[in-house]
């Protein structure tokens, strides 16, 4: 198993997470690249994270954020982190558990749902 190639982030989806962090996203600076983020245990993962550089990134001048790829023709097993988060069943976790704050679920065109979390 190979882990997959990280996907063509650009900027238009840059702004949109920087609309839904509240940062600024604009300008000639900014700057992001991916990285695949696999593990020994999930070496064929699709997760990926996004990090955002330059001036116009903001005061602390750098943010990133955590990319989950459901492919089109995923099994029901790898669409259900996204069914968990769309139905807001991680908003009622106990006291003392919390899940990463979903910034997004993005269809996409190609049938790939993006799952944008907190980093």
């Amino acid at each position: 198993m190979s882990a997959h190639a990280a996907p063509e982030v650009d900027a238009e989806t840059v702004r949109g997470l920087a609309d839904r962090l509240g940062r600024p996203a604009d300008g000639p600076s900014l700057r992001w690249d991916v990285e695949p983020l696999a593990s020994p245990l999930q070496p064929d993962a699709r997760v990926h994270r996004l990090r955002v550089t330059g001036a116009s990134a903001g005061a602390a001048g750098a943010w990133s954020t955590v990319l989950k790829v459901v492919p089109a023709d995923a099994t029901v097993e790898q669409r259900r982190e996204v069914a968990v988060y769309r139905s807001g069943l991680l908003g009622a976790l106990p006291e003392g558990l919390r899940a990463p704050a979903c910034l997004w679920i993005q269809e996409r065109a190609d049938g790939a749902t993006w799952l944008w979390l907190e980093d």
